[in-house]
């Protein structure tokens, strides 16, 4: 069931959901400390790109190019390619926000807006509501992700090569845990199956990441699907 906030406000995420987002996103901070440990990336650097991006992708990214002998400056164009979705997050959280939060609070807000935390927010029926929805979001994904990058940092350098113990999978598995906390309904599942073709035919003729920012157009799609009839 839905929750209600102390004053009132509408509050959609269970105490369970909550839960489980802080354990997806504690689960991608494992896996992408676990690939820059294992990659011989400084301790020191894991822990500043995981608190200061705040992306695993947009990490990833970075540290592909950069330690393939790549410019760091094509690094960081690559991460912000691969990252571009989080500024239209920032547009549709901006609008809920505009008449709740003061100018300061709504920047910080831009900091950490991700995936689920504008997903569960944007489904509140009032503004406040909103705004109180995305900030226990964000803190349980901001703490599971910090928590995950420091046990993954640990675990990188206690375990010598992490993929023979199936490490290489936490990533795509933690994904597919996000993925499935925002695909409830049927707009945003036909627009995830839409995205998932399109990348795939894609994957093989463009340069990592694009095919991607390509997928976002499935997005249009979701737009014409129609909603479910209500039942009586």
């Amino acid at each position: 069931m839905d929750e209600q906030s102390a004053d009132g406000d509408d509050v959609v995420t269970t105490r369970s959901e909550l839960f489980g987002l802080g354990l997806s996103y504690f689960v991608g901070g494992v896996g992408v400390s676990l690939v820059l440990a294992n990659a011989e990336v400084a301790p020191w650097i894991v822990i500043l790109a995981a608190f200061s991006m705040y992306s695993a992708t947009g990490t990833i990214a970075l540290f592909t190019v950069v330690g393939s002998g790549g410019a760091v400056a094509a690094g960081v164009l690559s991460a912000m390619l691969v990252s571009a979705r989080f500024g239209i997050l920032c547009v549709s959280l901006s609008a809920r926000l505009r008449s709740v939060a003061a100018p300061w609070e709504r920047a910080l807000a831009a900091t950490v807006a991700v995936d689920p935390s504008v997903a569960v927010a944007i489904r509140a029926r009032t503004d406040a509501g909103a705004r109180s929805t995305y900030w226990r979001a964000a803190l349980w994904l901001v703490g599971g992700w910090g928590l995950g990058s420091l046990a993954g940092l640990a675990v990188g350098n206690l375990v010598a090569d992490p993929a023979a113990w199936g490490f290489d999978a936490v990533i795509p598995a933690s994904l597919i845990a996000i993925l499935g906390n925002a695909v409830r309904t049927r707009d945003a599942a036909v627009t995830a199956a839409v995205a998932v073709a399109v990348t795939l035919a894609l994957a093989p003729v463009l340069p990592a990441g694009v095919p991607v920012l390509v997928a976002v157009g499935a997005a249009v799609v979701g737009l014409f699907v129609p909603e479910p009839k209500a039942t009586a």
